[in-house]
């Protein structure tokens, strides 16, 4: 900290040294005044007593520029707050959008291996020995894909009480709503 208008030097220098030990994680409390007169001579700066040190703490109002700290280190934490609300809106928000790709791959996915396979029952029903061994293995593959995607669907919803399930659309339903409640937060703090 600079000279401050109105204080030598010497109580400048031993205001930053006892306001160096207030922080957050020991809430706030400075340096004590035996501490701050020790460190003031141990860097030559000048010698005096732990009384002056406290006579210096009341004349220049050093409790309030401990009050400023406190106040600039709230302003932060709430700042701080607003930000991690923000970033967990942005990753609720990319993993909706993440989800709704995904279900749309995986949707495109499913249709086309559902052509792939009614092209295979009708080639079967045509010509029997036309489709190749390979073409069964991979109607055979889908098949097998496409039911264990059902089943373990099915699997999970009978795990489920009946009371958690929920479909899709509710689950997007109350994702809106908490980005709804962050947004409503972020105007408040703001």
């Amino acid at each position: 900290m600079d000279n401050l208008p109105g204080m030598p030097p010497e109580v400048s220098a031993a205001l930053d040294i006892w306001l160096s030990n207030a922080r957050v994680d020991n809430d706030f409390t400075p340096t004590s005044d035996r501490e701050t007169a020790r460190l003031l001579g141990e860097k030559q700066i000048a010698q005096v007593s732990k009384t002056t040190i406290q006579r210096w703490r009341e004349k220049y109002k050093w409790a309030e520029h401990l009050s400023g700290i406190v106040t600039l280190a709230m302003a932060d934490a709430e700042k701080r707050k607003v930000v991690e609300k923000h970033t967990q809106r942005q990753l609720i928000e990319k993993s909706a959008d993440d989800l709704t790709k995904i279900r749309e791959i995986a949707n495109s996915c499913y249709e086309s291996m559902e052509h792939y396979a009614k092209d295979t029952a009708d080639l079967m029903r045509e010509n029997p020995k036309a489709v190749s061994n390979e073409r069964m293995r991979l109607t055979l593959e889908i098949f097998k894909t496409a039911s264990d995607r059902e089943m373990k669907t099915l699997d999970r919803n009978a795990a489920m009480d009946l009371a958690d399930r929920i479909t899709g659309e509710q689950a997007l339903a109350k994702l809106a709503a908490e980005i709804i409640d962050i947004e409503a937060e972020a105007e408040n703090v703001g």
